[in-house]
């Protein structure tokens, strides 16, 4: 083949640039192409964006801020998402957006944002390498400083990060008074009138008695004594005094009567308020002043602007906090310890929000969840942006116009300003150039080939397989090299090997040569006509190369035809394995003069979604033989709920790619077998190529890896143990929860000094002539400790007394000690109210479950049986081997009906299908029964995912058509049709349960032990009372005989 042309004088406008300093070569892009006669044959309007999008492999160098080293194991697995949360954020979508611009990534770590040394003028951190150079991209967002913009411009915020304080909204009691709170002003005015009103008639009513004589010796009736009167009624106990006239009577009926009601409706409030939380916390002034401990997450902003004075924070605020609150006790916490702290109670947060309800959500019950607040924190704003050097060319043009979608705009922005700042060090020349254009044999074919992979947009490694001479090989080599295209030639003699690296290979193959169907064959062998190799293949006018060749649905092969005017470019592939005819996909039409006239991407889940009705195999798992008759009819929803659901969802795909199934049906998912490594049931029919795709979903494993492919979360199905949460009383005492340990110190301190006090009261009463001679006739309170010690029992128990003090020291301090009591009382009575109704939380673990009294069942199901049978992890093995399957006992593995109804009756846990634990539960259980759910997981593993042939042509036209069902609101509808969710509790603040035996355990106990010491001090006083008559009775024998002996003696005499 020899080279021959024709020289024309053209001119060609470009404009170049280099992408980096370090560059040793300018990119080109073509804007123009001048011909003498014809003037321009085309101009193309110059776009940084439209022209400079694929970077040629550049390095960027991003800075990120990295508190914690683990984060640098941790940057894609989303594990603790709370540590470094910003730059994990982050990362991944810088990430996305280089691959996008076909650029390489350099990472630079620091441990800090970056602030400004006043001395130097110059930030370290971060925002120090992007100052100093070391950095193009500060890519973890930050606060916006005046003095920052001086030196560098921000971007949109790339994540949603706040710092605000987290707290738990203290009780209403913290903050105010509840014993006031009851009853409005009103209210109160008018109860205190008709009670005084009330008092002047009793006293007025008892006057009359004592002054004509009604009774008999009594002593005149004193206003105290109506105070006292007045006081029973109002704490609801029996009085010492009460009128005798009828008329009195009436009076001390209807006030019983009225304190009855108020009574009741002051306890029943009280019963409320004490479990209400307070609003009143709301900004950082009440945060302050409320009692509150204050902490702040440990993280260099944090520290820097706590303190430091800056235009970031509201400086009044800062100070306060900081000085007074945080420094004094150096509250700096990670955040699992600070919300750890604030799960305690009666403690606030400076944290990130992000990091805060991760933690939340993994650590809180639902009760303490709902107590969670926020408060302005002491910054002004509280978004944070990305930055990039300020000096960077045309930074101001991508940062103009705000799109509607959020998400969107921030990618989006990202990439332009990627573009942007990449082009900062170029040179930009409009350059003319003058040169003689060679038209020969070869020379179109390489300039096809070179349009086509420039149209193609992506990085590419070229390998031709051509027999041209080797001035002509030497050409087109340097054409691809021309446009920084990596390339190699070889023979179509060698031997075809498998690339190292799969990514943005193509193959070029001039099939004129007489063994190119050699290199077909050896392509075929090798699989490289899967994706995601490329074949460029010309010299061919019919696809009869192609024989014995399978060109699936995801090839991507493309053959360049001359025609008279100009060449097609087509792409050729089969629906099936087994079809006859190869289809044609129009790519292109390219002529020498305007090059590509047109382009048409191919892309098989948008070009190649038509089948043709092929037949393609499905293999299904069913482990109920009566579901063969219920796929369509949404009967028996929870037996094989999850084949059900998908067996609708892949009569869809399958409708979708226009595709006929061929169903399989096995009854089990699938497991190894150790000695010939091969697999049973669905995923055994993928690995051997009897089914293309699995029709019922599969968890993953890492075996299973290897064997199948995954393409689609279809159903969100999930296995865990549901139990009832059993009731408080049953983990511990409720008698001893309503008061905390120093309300318990206070209340016995009360009762003592009171004791003391009355006893010395009443000690004087009897002591003093005057009042002993008035209350010798009396019932009145005596000065013996035991006496006084049984008056304060009956106070606390909201008892009446059989006598009381009557001084006007003593009735007062009666008076304070029955309403100080009563309010104890009624807080005690309220809490026990809640808290006998409620249920523990304790049991949240694996380990707490298998320490607990419950017993353990699990669904009688083919994949539970592996899972249990075959767990090794120390909890999960002693679970099975202690509760589940005992040695020597049959193993509790029921149906789901029998395992729900067990669970029902309590102290049981079951391990069941989520979906099919709930529709039972929905069916057979109470309302109030439904509250008291949870669900622990044994079973570690994401959702299941639809599985696939490994390496299958159908897997990206069947990922998109999944995408689209789901997109659709398809899929959402069958998985509510025939999955059943957790049930909502709806009576939660309503439930009753009559009280057991158990809960009144600690009730019972300390009757127990009264009685027992009771029986004890009899047994011990019949002692001392025998003891004290022998004693007597010997006593009166030695007297006797004594006297025998004298009066004998006297006779003698």
């Amino acid at each position: 083949m020899s080279l021959k042309g024709i020289k024309i004088h053209i001119f060609f406008v470009k404009i170049i640039c280099k992408y980096d300093k370090e560059y040793l070569v300018y990119d080109e892009v073509d804007v123009a192409e001048w011909w003498p006669e014809q003037g321009f044959l085309y101009f193309n309007k110059f776009s940084i964006m439209g022209n400079r999008s694929d970077l040629k492999g550049t390095a960027i160098r991003v800075s990120y801020v990295l508190n914690h080293k683990d984060t640098l194991n941790h940057l894609w697995d989303y594990r603790d998402i709370y540590v470094d949360k910003l730059t994990k954020a982050n990362y991944r979508l810088v990430v996305y957006v280089l691959e996008l611009l076909n650029t390489s990534k350099v990472d630079v770590w620091t441990d800090n944002w970056g602030y400004r040394n006043k001395t130097t003028n110059v930030y370290n951190g971060m925002y120090g390498d992007l100052m100093l150079g070391r950095a193009d991209l500060a890519a973890t967002p930050g606060f916006i400083q005046a003095a920052r913009l001086e030196h560098f411009k921000f971007i949109p915020p790339t994540s949603p990060a706040r710092v605000l304080f987290i707290f738990q909204a203290p009780p209403l009691s913290y903050t105010s008074n509840v014993f006031t709170l009851p009853f409005n002003s009103l209210s109160l005015i008018i109860f205190f009138t008709i009670i005084t009103l009330s008092s002047a008639l009793i006293y007025a009513s008892a006057f009359s008695e004592w002054k004509f004589g009604v009774v008999a010796g009594g002593n005149k009736p004193s206003i105290s004594d109506v105070l006292v009167l007045e006081c029973a009624a109002l704490t609801q106990r029996s009085g010492s005094y009460e009128p005798k006239t009828n008329a009195g009577k009436i009076v001390l009926y209807f006030t019983f009567l009225l304190c009855l009601f108020v009574y009741v409706g002051f306890s029943g409030h009280i019963i409320v308020l004490l479990q209400s939380t307070s609003e009143s916390i709301t900004d950082p002034r009440s945060l302050y002043d409320s009692k509150m401990e204050i902490g702040v997450e440990d993280t260099p902003y944090n520290r820097y602007y706590f303190t430091n004075s800056s235009d970031q924070t509201n400086e009044t605020y800062r100070r306060l906090f900081f000085e007074n609150r945080v420094a004094p006790r150096n509250n700096w916490f990670t955040p699992r310890r600070g919300i750890e702290r604030v799960k305690k109670g009666f403690f606030a947060f400076h944290v990130e929000i992000g990091s805060a309800y991760a933690l939340i959500g993994e650590t809180f019950t639902e009760n303490e969840k709902c107590k969670v607040r926020e408060s302005y924190t002491i910054f002004n704003k509280g978004d944070s942006f990305a930055a990039v050097p300020k000096n960077s060319a045309y930074t101001d043009i991508f940062l103009v116009n705000a799109l509607d979608g959020k998400e969107l705009m921030t990618a989006l922005v990202l990439q332009a300003f990627l573009v942007k700042m990449l082009l900062k060090p170029c040179i930009l020349f409009l350059t003319v150039f003058f040169k003689p254009f060679e038209t020969e044999n070869c020379s179109e074919i390489m300039e096809v080939i070179t349009d086509f992979v420039k149209q193609e947009r992506s990085p590419t490694k070229l390998t031709a397989y051509v027999c041209w001479p080797a001035p002509i090989r030497l050409a087109l080599l340097q054409k691809l090299s021309e446009n920084y295209y990596y390339s190699q030639i070889k023979s179509v003699k060698g031997e075809l090997e498998y690339p190292q690296i799969e990514e943005h290979q193509m193959f070029l193959l001039d099939a004129a040569c007489e063994d190119s169907k050699n290199i077909f064959l050896q392509a075929q062998e090798l699989n490289l006509f899967n994706q995601p190799f490329r074949w460029l293949i010309w010299g061919t006018s019919n696809n009869s190369i192609f024989d014995n060749v399978y060109l699936g649905v995801d090839s991507k092969v493309y053959v360049i035809r001359k025609n008279d005017l100009h060449y097609e470019i087509i792409s050729v592939y089969k629906y099936a394995e087994n079809s006859a005819a190869f289809v044609e996909n129009h790519v292109a039409i390219w002529t020498t003069s305007q090059g590509f006239l047109h382009f048409n991407e191919v892309s098989a889940p948008k070009n190649r979604t038509d089948l043709m009705g092929a037949a393609l195999r499905i293999s299904h798992v069913i482990t109920n033989n009566d579901t063969h008759n219920h796929l369509w009819d949404y009967r028996y929803r929870e037996i094989d709920s999850i084949s059900k659901v998908n067996w609708i969802l892949v009569h869809r795909l399958m409708e979708f790619v226009n595709a006929t199934p061929i169903h399989t049906f096995r009854n089990t998912w699938g497991y190894k077998n150790a000695t010939t490594s091969q697999y049973s049931g669905i995923i055994g029919d993928m690995q051997r190529g009897d089914a293309e795709l699995g029709g019922t979903p599969s968890f993953f494993t890492l075996d299973r890896i290897d064997i199948i492919d995954y393409i689609s979360a279809t159903t969100q199905s999930y296995m865990k143990f549901i139990f009832r949460a059993p009731p408080l009383t049953y983990v511990t005492n409720v008698f001893t929860l309503p008061f905390d340990t120093y309300v318990w110190y206070c209340s016995f301190a009360l009762v003592g000094i009171v004791l003391l006090v009355l006893y010395g009261i009443v000690m004087w009463e009897w002591k003093d002539p005057v009042f002993k001679e008035k209350i010798e006739n009396l019932q009145s309170l005596r000065p013996n400790i035991l006496d006084v010690f049984l008056f304060e029992i009956g106070a606390v128990t909201q008892q009446g007394v059989d006598a009381v003090p009557r001084s006007s020291a003593g009735r007062i301090a009666t008076i304070f000690t029955f309403l100080a009591l009563m309010f104890l009382y009624t807080s005690y009575s309220a809490n026990i109210v809640a808290l006998l109704q409620s249920t523990t939380d304790s049991i949240r673990t694996l380990e707490d479950l298998l320490v607990s009294r419950i017993a353990l069942g699990v669904e009688d199901i083919v994949y539970a049986h592996y899972y249990f049978e075959n767990a090794q992890e120390p909890i999960r093995k002693t679970i099975y081997e202690q509760k589940i399957a005992p040695k020597g006992q049959k193993p509790n593995f029921m149906t789901a009906l029998e395992g729900i109804s067990r669970m029902q009756q309590g102290s049981f846990a079951f391990h069941i299908e989520l979906s099919t634990g709930y529709k039972i539960v929905n069916e057979i259980f109470q309302e109030n029964e439904k509250c008291s759910l949870k669900e622990i997981e044994y079973i570690n593993l994401i959702s299941p995912w639809l599985g696939m042939k490994k390496n299958s042509t159908y897997k990206e036209i069947f990922k998109v058509g999944l995408k689209k069902i789901h997109e659709a609101g398809i899929q959402h509808r069958e998985n509510s049709k025939i999955y059943t969710k957790k049930p909502v509790c709806h009576t939660k603040g309503s439930n009753f349960g009559s009280v057991g035996l158990i809960d009144c355990y600690a009730a019972f106990l300390i009757f127990g032990i009264g009685l027992g010491c009771s029986i004890i001090l009899m047994i011990l006083e019949k002692l001392v009372k025998i003891y004290n008559d022998n004693k007597l009775h010997g006593n009166l024998e030695v007297m006797e005989a004594q006297h025998k002996f004298f009066d004998d003696e006297f006779v003698c005499k």
